[in-house]
């Protein structure tokens, strides 16, 4: 981190990680974010009514109950290892406790133990220090286990359970609910579960976007498994074709530049209060980009900072998604398109209306074989007769 950027150039950042199913992947994510150099920052993790119980996992987790876990010889797990120290403070919401603004008495009690606590160098016990060691046999016994790490924000972790799964953008409007009833923040850094940061990843993207005046500004987006490629630069609309597609080469950024990726979506607290939140039209697939035309509309800029390295998991083609997400894609590009390119649409979305009738037919299909098979298992069916 540039030592010359003054403390008031840091104005405070909400970090919203949306969770479904995903604790793993989230838990490895907190421990890369709350490792990284900005020092202004408080995150909230939004659980989408997980049925595999994630937001207990992430819960112990906090705790110091449940470690991280990273393959020994991945080339990114210097990211997230070695773990922060534990406990880590955390409040829990309800989502209508979290949109209405929490317990601030609650938090400013734990903010000011945390301060106290870093003062006087507080260490976690031995006994819990052990839990935190990752996998021991790894390591040559003439070296000594690894020390936990510590975490670098003044703020507790805010953990908020949604009762449902509002989609992608609902699950991020709760979040971003409770960072307007708090008013107390610049940005909101939209982060996927399934990423992890640079120590200055935050801190090179909030100062692009400043340095810029951007509306909405991302990061360069990697392969996790395959970190010196590029995933992403931003993504560019084909307003013809109906179709869109992710900006990979660098010289075609500045011309190209559509929307930016949802994986890393810092958005200025001034657009926020301009248009709102994310439409819940979407559900799942193109909310970032519908967000990102708005914003435009409106007179907002936005711009991918080059400094600032995000790893991301996902990056499976079109053909090995599920077939109701390859549905949910074609939906939403109708949709999106009717929103907002209206006047090439009709011609456009063709290739895409096709193959969202002949996906269509393939699930009722599909809906038709799965009831004819419970039918005759729940009637004992003898199908020889």
């Amino acid at each position: 981190m540039d030592k010359t950027y003054k403390k008031y150039d840091f104005p405070k950042v909400y970090i919203i990680i949306l969770n479904y199913n995903g604790w793993a992947d989230t838990i490895e994510c907190l421990e890369s974010v709350l490792r990284n150099d900005y020092p202004n920052y408080q995150v909230i993790v939004v659980d989408n009514n997980s049925p595999n119980d994630s937001m207990e996992y992430i819960k112990k987790w906090a705790e110091g109950k449940l470690d991280v876990w990273v393959k020994p010889d991945h080339p990114l797990r210097h990211l997230s290892f070695p773990p922060v120290k534990k406990p880590i403070p955390y409040v829990y919401y309800t989502r209508e406790e979290a949109e209405k603004g929490g317990n601030s008495d609650l938090e400013n009690s734990l903010m000011v133990n945390l301060l106290n606590g870093k003062k006087k160098g507080n260490q976690p016990s031995d006994q819990l220090t052990n839990q935190l060691f990752d996998n021991l046999s790894n390591f040559p016994f003439n070296q000594s286990p690894i020390q936990p790490v510590n975490y670098s924000t003044n703020y507790p972790l805010i953990l908020i359970q949604t009762g449902e799964n509002l989609g992608f953008a609902g699950g991020n409007n709760v979040g971003i609910r409770y960072a307007l009833s708090k008013n107390d923040f610049k940005y909101v850094w939209l982060l996927n579960n399934d990423t992890v940061i640079e120590k200055d990843s935050l801190v090179s993207v909030v100062r692009f976007s400043r340095t810029n005046n951007l509306g909405i500004a991302g990061s360069v987006l990697y392969y996790y498994d395959n970190p010196e490629k590029i995933q992403a630069y931003g993504g560019h609309i084909n307003r013809f074709l109906g179709t869109s597609y992710h900006i990979v080469k660098r010289e075609e950024l500045k011309k190209k530049l559509d929307y930016v990726v949802g994986a890393s979506f810092l958005i200025d607290e001034k657009l926020v209060k301009r248009i709102g939140l994310l439409s819940e039209d979407y559900f799942l697939y193109y909310e970032e980009t519908d967000y990102c035309f708005q914003a435009r509309q409106k007179g907002f800029k936005l711009g991918i900072s080059l400094n600032s390295k995000v790893y991301h998991k996902e990056g499976g083609t079109y053909k090995k998604k599920p077939l109701f997400l390859r549905q949910m894609i074609h939906l939403n590009r109708i949709k999106f398109y009717k929103k907002h390119i209206n006047a090439y649409w009709n011609i456009g979305l063709i290739p895409t209306k096709i193959c969202y009738f002949i996906n269509n037919l393939r699930l009722k299909v599909l809906e038709i074989v799965v009831l004819l098979s419970r039918n005759l298992i729940s009637s004992q069916i003898d199908i020889r007769k």
